[in-house]
Formats: C-alpha cells, structure tokens, sequence
C-alpha cells in the first residue's frame, strides 16, 4: 500500500527483527525496508532512545543498504534520539537536569560517528525531539552538531492549545527550532487519532486535519513533515492514528494523500515561481467566518495552479461551517476543476473557459486546479515548476518536501 500511495518516505526506527505475525510471512524489518529500498522508497533513520548505542544503531543501517540492491543509500536522514525528555524514552531520568547532560553527550556522539563513516558522511542529520515546549533547553548547544532541528506539534488536547492551528504551530516550532535557530526545520511526527474526532464522520475528521496541517507546516518553511502513523494498531478498534486500519483497508486520510500527491506531483525538477494574479473576495463580507480563511497557492511545470482554500477554524468544527466566496482571474483560465481529496478521488466540479468562479467552502479544504488559457511560451519551452507538494513522505505516514523550493 505504501507504494500504492506514491509516498516515497518513511521515518523508521532503527531495524529491528519484525514479527512475522504481523507482517504475515517469514521477512526480518531490515530485509523488507531493504525491499522497498530497491522500489524507490527512502528512510529517515531515527534512534528512538537515549538508551541505544550510535554504533549499533548505525550498523543496522550499514546492513540495510547491504542487503539492498546497487550503491544507492537507504537513508536520506539520521534522526536523533526521540522526544528525550520521557522517561520511557530516556531510560528512566524525571527531570530535565538528569537528562539533558545525557543527550548533550548523545547529540555529539552521534554527530561524531556518522561523519566520520565514509557511508554516512554526508547524511543530513535531524535533532532530537522533545514533547513539551515549555520543557525549553539551552539555546544553540545543537548547531554544531546536527543540519534541521526538529519538533512533534500534535495538537489533539485543544483545551491546552486555545490558539487558531497557525498560530500554535508557528509558536510551537518557533520554540523547538532555538536548539539551532540558524538551521532549517523538520517535524518528524505529527497525527490524529480518529477516536477523538467529535464528527459524525470520524475519519473525514482526521483526513481533514493531517491535510491542513500539512499545508499550515510547508506556509512555515517545515521542509519535510512526518505523519504518525501507517498502520493502526491492535487493539485500536481501527481509531487509532493510522491512515489505514489494522486490517489493511485504506482510511480517508490515506486517500486525501493518495489523491494530493496524484495531484500536485511534478516530475520536474527546475522551479520557477510566476504570479497569478487573482483577487478572492467573500458574497457575505459580514460572515464572521470569513476571519478564518486560510490558502495555499501551489504551481507546476506545465503552467497550472493550485489554491488549497479552507476555513482554519476549531479542530473540532463541523463540515457544515461554510462561507461563500468569488474568485476574479486577471487572465482567462480555459480549465478549472474542483476537487475535495478528503471527500472525493475524482473532481467535484468542471468549469472552461472562465475569468470569475463562485465557492462554497468549510472546514474541509478545497483544491482549484487552474489551467491558463495561454500558458506562457517560455513556461512550456523551459518546464519550470515549483516543486510543491512534491512526493508526500511518509513515517509510516507523509511528508511535505519544501527542499527544493525557492
């Protein structure tokens, strides 16, 4: 399913023996992450305690690429130890003066090893994360050391973060990017549970907001994001953080990724941005909605244009929230199509030959795919694109890549 999907990354834990049962046949985790090594997928490495040793962590790896076919690395990156400052994690220490000297040693100890090895040396190195902003720790100890910080912004408890989802999330990485506040940002983990959505669909619930926030994170410069997690768990009663259920049936989320991806990918790698000037206004200006908008305006390689538009109002609203809005081209567009990949694979709507388009958007957001009348000749001669949502990574879920974008 993970090729199915088009996601090309994943965040892993460092190999470990898989359980037949669950994966139903006789295959160790390291030989079926070298399978999907050889089909184009790729790993963030990630050592998931302060208690695992970087040499071991890293010859798990060495015999991952090993196992796979031709010299290609496996890893496109080394993640630090995961989310420290938890006991469980950490090997049992309780407060930040115990385990920050712990992880100091760890983060350096790491660097040291996978710079030094000729295989690894020029694997980008992700921070550690940890789970509370508040917890803080000391402003650029990490730089030397790593090339992105790092964060998990989940967002599930909303009565401990009464702030609109941008805002949190711009203060929540704020916070975790000061370990090295000149290097760029990952978020390694970020997810719902279906279980805590308070919709009468449950799954639209979570597709909804793994689709929003991963559009909130790329709006922040986020160059790639995880989500947490592939496969539900036993025992979740199929309402767990999964994209698809314990019993390999897809969820909504992972067709709204499915779909995106179909969407938004471009095989070309040249970015160009051009403006497309357009004007978006609201039919009821007093609609105490419209406060809420959020959009996201996205363009390929062959000339068209894609603005995500949605209403980034309480996690927690219904779909039947809605505003009305017009969008004014300056320029004919020959083709525009709707589409809602939380709701829909195909598109909801077709329209030619148009300069002004009405809307009715919620909670759920919309994707406008714009096809200019006359595509500019140096746009098609070139092939430039802006490498948007490129190829979803995935951590047993997705990814957003901002790498290459200008």
């Amino acid at each position: 399913m993970v090729l199915e999907s088009r996601i090309r990354y994943l965040r892993q834990g460092s190999p470990s023996e898989f359980n037949p049962a669950l994966a139903g046949k006789e295959m160790t985790h390291r030989s079926r992450m070298a399978d999907l090594c050889n089909q184009g997928i790729r790993f963030n490495g990630s050592a998931m305690t302060l208690t695992k040793n970087t040499q071991d962590i890293l010859a798990q790896m060495k015999l991952v690429n090993l196992e796979a076919e031709g010299d290609h690395n496996c890893f496109i990156s080394l993640e630090g130890q995961n989310e420290y400052d938890l006991p469980s994690m950490n090997g049992g220490y309780q407060t930040k003066e115990e385990w920050l000297p712990v992880l100091k040693q760890k983060t350096i100890e790491a660097a040291n090893v996978y710079r030094n090895d000729p295989e690894f040396s020029n694997v980008p190195i992700i921070a550690s994360s940890w789970t509370h902003k508040e917890q803080g720790v000391e402003d650029g100890f990490m730089t030397p050391y790593v090339d992105y910080t790092n964060s998990h912004p989940y967002i599930n408890d909303w009565s401990k973060n009464p702030y609109p989802e941008s805002d949190y999330l711009l203060n929540y990485i704020t916070s975790h990017s000061k370990v090295a506040p000149t290097k760029p940002h990952q978020v390694t983990e970020f997810g719902y549970t279906a279980a805590n959505g308070s919709s009468n669909d449950k799954e639209i619930w979570q597709a909804k907001l793994i689709q929003r926030q991963f559009l909130m994170q790329y709006k922040l410069g986020v160059e790639r994001s995880y989500v947490h997690e592939f496969l539900d768990l036993a025992g979740t009663n199929d309402e767990g953080f999964g994209i698809v259920h314990y019993d390999g049936r897809p969820k909504k989320s992972y067709n709204m990724i499915k779909t995106t991806i179909s969407l938004l990918e471009d095989k070309n790698k040249t970015v160009q941005l051009r403006p497309l000037e357009y004007k978006l206004s609201f039919t009821n200006p007093n609609n105490e909605l419209n406060d809420s908008l959020e959009q996201t305006l996205f363009q390929k390689s062959d000339g068209s244009y894609y603005l995500f538009v949605w209403l980034g109002l309480h996690k927690d609203a219904d779909i039947s929230s809605q505003s009305d809005i017009s969008l004014d081209f300056k320029n004919e567009m020959s083709t525009i199509e709707i589409f809602k990949p939380v709701i829909s694979e195909k598109s909801i709507d077709n329209q030619y030959f148009k300069k002004q388009i009405d809307l009715t958007i919620d909670t759920v957001p919309t994707v406008i795919k714009m096809q200019p009348r006359n595509p500019s000749k140096s746009l098609r001669k070139r092939g430039v694109s802006i490498h948007a949502f490129p190829i979803f990574n995935m951590q047993e879920a997705t990814t957003i890549d901002n790498a290459n974008r200008n």
